[in-house]
């Protein structure tokens, strides 16, 4: 089976549906590009200025982030940062 369009517009279902996760090298909020160091070990992907971030603002380098990559252009779509859990301190 293919990747599913899920936005209903020509030439946005090249989508694979896998999610990846990566660490940010570098991002420029400005123009919206940037380079995360794929985890599992596969290179560096692109961040496609056009894809849709969640909370653009927080992204730092370094930071962990899971993202799909666009089987068309092999650039990261739908980034999102990992959350991490509090699990608390021990005394």
């Amino acid at each position: 089976m293919g990747a599913e369009d899920r936005s209903g517009e020509p030439g946005k279902g090249d989508r694979e549906t896998k999610l990846f996760r990566g660490r940010l090298l570098w991002f420029n909020p400005n123009t919206r590009c940037g380079c995360i160091v794929r985890a599992d070990g596969k290179g560096d992907c692109y961040i496609d200025p056009n894809a849709f971030f969640e909370s653009l603002q927080f992204l730092r380098e370094g930071e962990e982030v899971q993202f799909e990559i666009d089987a068309r252009t092999h650039k990261a779509i739908n980034l999102k940062a990992v959350k991490r859990q509090n699990l608390g301190c021990c005394s």
